[in-house]
């Protein structure tokens, strides 16, 4: 490996780290980033995390690569956020990529009522895509947050959540609030599945489970008539396969 490729990787992991605040080891050792990672000096944290807060069996011990030592002082809860949403970003980067849009993340602390979505897409035009991590939310707090994001203005949402099968659950609480009138300003819901914590996660489906990991509910603002929410498949640039 020449010293170029050294010096990009570290580049590459320096920026991704200032964006993400906190990856995985997994995901860094999925992405083949784990050694470089090592070699400059990040600091670890190892925690034992409920990757869906809602399930005891989902209990995993991780290991958490901070961008600023100072972060180790944050919850487990905090940390495995960041990871999650971190793996969104990369997940969904070619959506981003294509449409121009920015990635900002949005503060833990000082949100009031928990109304303000986790990250956003923010596009040339001005308008924004609210960003939701999922890792185990009860049905009133989902059903609170997407009115939220519809009432605040964002146009669309990307749900994102570390519970496999609540791709297809989520679809009759979205359309069930859209036929109620209750999401106005929304033109689509897009699901995604995310793993930070399996280092064989490759997104495709598995051969005992045909749940999907991906998927776009389209909301009756954007087709302007009819009445509920029509289930679509992913964006086209949307990775449902396998990486």
């Amino acid at each position: 490996m020449t010293k170029i490729h050294h010096a990009r990787l570290r580049a590459d992991l320096k920026r991704d780290m200032a964006i993400d605040r906190v990856l995985t080891t997994v995901q860094l050792e999925r992405r083949g980033l784990l050694k470089t990672a090592e070699q400059m000096g990040l600091t670890l944290v190892e925690r034992t995390c409920r990757t869906r807060v809602n399930q005891p069996g989902s209990l995993t011990d991780l290991t958490f690569v901070l961008d600023r030592p100072e972060l180790a002082g944050e919850s487990s809860a905090a940390l495995m956020h960041w990871a999650g949403l971190a793996e969104h970003r990369f997940r969904t980067k070619k959506i981003m990529s294509e449409k121009g849009a920015d990635w900002r993340l949005l503060d833990l602390k000082g949100r009031g009522q928990h109304h303000l979505p986790d990250a956003a897409l923010r596009f040339k035009d001005g308008h924004e895509w609210a960003v939701e991590l999922d890792t185990g939310y009860p049905p009133a707090t989902i059903k609170a947050k997407l009115r939220a994001a519809s009432a605040t203005g964002y146009t669309d949402v990307m749900w994102t959540t570390t519970t496999r099968s609540r791709v297809v659950s989520l679809r009759k609480t979205v359309t069930t609030l859209d036929s109620e009138g209750l999401l106005p300003g929304l033109n689509s819901v897009m699901v995604f599945y995310v793993d930070f914590w399996c280092l064989d996660q490759k997104y495709g489906l598995r051969p005992y489970s045909t749940v999907p990991v991906a998927s776009r509910i389209e909301l009756r603002r954007a087709r302007g008539r009819g009445s509920g929410a029509r289930v679509g498949t992913p964006p086209s640039s949307a990775p449902g396969g396998s990486r």
